[in-house]
């Protein structure tokens, strides 16, 4: 697919060059061509102190942007794979981007009253990062949905010469460049302003905005905690009843209850830290949740039987979280005794590995059909929001573009079907028979686009039994195709049956 893309592309920029009627129209083709060529973006959006910087660090395993623990300067973040450094983006229009060290995120993003007419001059930052995470999926790390709500906010908003109406913009805007978004909700539940937030967010002009490329994140569940109970439990719970309010419900592929702040701290556990908790371990386990329990007592008091000094304990709260330095320390306990396990142990717990995979496989798995879809739509836009206002040479180049992208999506029409399959199952239109939703799922990609993954079958399976499974449902499905479903159902049908023809085909050679 993107070898037929590319292709069009490239014919689309000759009939562009020295047209300058066009200029405008091929400056927007470039954004889509680069958009397409480059990883899948997604932007985490939400209210204000839902802790989005937090997860990006998290899921980059480090610290690399600043976090509401301080004023922010409501300034939009783009993480990027390459070699470490910040470009700087300024609000006025032709002003030259700026580059800057990596270690310089806080002076740039940090509300600092010494450098407020620099500060409000930044529009946005590309923060370039050499990690692995980057070279699957580019972060977009956004302000939030309310950030003139709040005093706080407010006070630092009115420092910044900005107003709470121009935060949201740019929240939206750059929301809407990416390919998916990440909405993140606090561990309470649905607030009113939740709401209303999310209503105001589905209504914008948001490409896409739904299940196929929408994750809901309910982060900071590590608040959740208290001595002998499990947050996560609970915060399934709370993420059970969000997804059956009809504004999630209809917005969300699922809700992903994470810790976000002992997620970020996973990633940067080093062998002091493991030390401590390994202290904490030799303490009477029942014991040590009371004292965690009082937070400043734990970070402040002596103990007898705790042998780590009070300021390294309230280092490791403030970091890990009350419930993080209880987990940490009960997998000490039971046999954690390297960085690594702990660090892969914390970042499981936290629900962060889950999120992760949710990236990486529902998102990532279908980020060609998405991106495709998004300049299919923009070149369907061409005849009637620009070609009217073209000089007759300009037109015909734009209709002969038009064509080659129509000719290209009308190939490629089984993914198309396939993309109004996924939507159609999302939207609940769909009555499938044998099976049904979780089979068209499945063998379209959502676990991995291998032949194993698409039939359901482990890893390791011998070729020939997976295309004896593979004709196996083909030829189920050839039957049930026969029975009278409503459109979007005989489509889903026609899809799943071309995808197990795609299996065996790539099955074969290896059979042969």
């Amino acid at each position: 697919m993107s070898g037929g893309l590319g292709y069009v592309f490239a014919a689309a920029r000759g009939e562009f060059a020295g047209q300058p009627a066009l200029d405008r129209v091929a400056r927007v083709m470039r954004g889509h061509e680069a958009r397409f060529l480059a990883p899948m973006s997604v932007a985490l959006v939400g209210r204000v102190s839902s802790g989005k910087s937090t997860l990006v660090n998290a899921l980059l395993g480090g610290t690399y942007v600043a976090t509401g623990v301080r004023e922010l300067t409501f300034t939009v973040a783009h993480l990027r794979q390459g070699e470490p450094r910040i470009v700087v983006h300024f609000r006025e229009k032709g002003r030259p981007v700026e580059t800057y060290p990596p270690e310089e995120i806080d002076a740039l993003t940090v509300n600092d009253p010494a450098q407020l007419e620099f500060l409000r001059s930044i529009d946005f930052l590309d923060v370039y990062v050499g990690n692995d995470y980057l070279r699957q999926f580019a972060i977009v790390d956004t302000p939030g949905l309310d950030a003139h709500l709040g005093t706080e906010s407010q006070t630092t908003l009115n420092l910044l010469g900005r107003t709470g109406g121009d935060v949201r913009e740019s929240t939206v805007t750059h929301a809407a460049g990416a390919d998916a978004i990440v909405l993140v909700f606090t561990r309470r539940g649905l607030h009113e302003d939740d709401v209303r937030v999310l209503t105001d967010f589905a209504g914008a002009d948001v490409a896409g905005l739904g299940p196929l490329n929408t994750v809901g994140a309910l982060n900071q569940v590590e608040a959740l905690w208290r001595p002998g109970n499990d947050p996560m439990a609970e915060a399934t719970r709370v993420a059970g009843n969000l997804m059956s309010i009809a504004e999630v419900g209809r917005s969300v592929y699922e809700m992903i209850p994470v810790a976000g702040l002992l997620a970020a701290a996973a990633g940067t556990c080093d062998a002091e830290d493991l030390a401590r908790f390994e202290a904490l371990s030799k303490v009477d386990p029942g014991r040590l949740e009371r004292i965690v329990a009082r937070g400043d007592h734990f970070a402040t008091r002596d103990y007898p039987e705790i042998t780590v000094p009070a300021g390294e304990r309230k280092a490791l709260v403030d970091r890990y979280s009350q419930w993080g330095v209880v987990l940490a320390t009960s997998l000490a306990r039971d046999g954690v005794t390297t960085v690594r396990e702990m660090r892969a142990e914390l970042e499981q717990r936290s629900g962060l590995e889950r999120l992760r995979g949710v990236l990486t496989g529902h998102f990532g798995n279908r980020a060609g059909l998405i991106k495709t879809t998004r300049v299919y739509a923009w070149a369907d836009d061409l005849p009637y929001g620009v070609r009217p206002t073209l000089p007759p040479r300009a037109q015909a180049a734009l209709d002969r573009v038009t064509r080659r992208f129509t000719e290209l999506r009308l190939r490629e029409e089984n993914e198309h079907d396939e993309l109004k399959a996924l939507r159609a199952h999302y939207d609940g239109q769909l009555r499938l028979p044998l099976g049904g939703g979780a089979e068209l799922l499945r063998v379209t990609g959502e676990h991995g686009m291998d032949p194993a993954a698409r039939l359901g079958c482990a890893a390791g399976t011998p070729a020939a039994e997976m295309l004896q499974v593979t004709r196996e449902r083909r030829t189920a499905w050839a039957s049930a195709a026969m029975g009278v479903y409503n459109g979007a159902t005989t489509n889903a049908i026609r899809v799943i049956q071309n995808a197990y023809v795609a299996v065996e085909r790539e099955l074969e050679p290896a059979t042969a």
